[in-house]
């Protein structure tokens, strides 16, 4: 005899209601651990914003590296053989 079949007001059996008791437990433990991730997933994704000016800040020096680099084999192309 399962909860839907017995009569109204006959209290279910100790044994099905810490069953049911469990499966709501489960249910709730699962949607934590699902909102925990999704948690963990956003707080990643902020800090990574919140760098993002250091990496801008680190590839305006490399952009600026690569500009001299090419200055610098253009004055070559331009005048080979002259000292820098």
């Amino acid at each position: 005899m399962t909860g839907e079949d017995r009569a109204p007001g006959v209290v279910p059996p100790v044994e099905e209601q810490l069953e049911q008791i469990l499966r709501e437990a489960e249910a709730r433990v699962a949607e934590l651990r699902r909102q925990l991730e999704q948690h963990r997933l956003e707080a990643a994704q902020h800090a990574e914003v919140d760098r993002l000016a250091e990496y801008l800040a680190h590839a305006t020096v490399r952009w600026t590296e690569v500009r001299g680099f090419f200055d610098e084999v253009i004055t070559e192309l331009r005048f080979p053989g002259q000292p820098r």
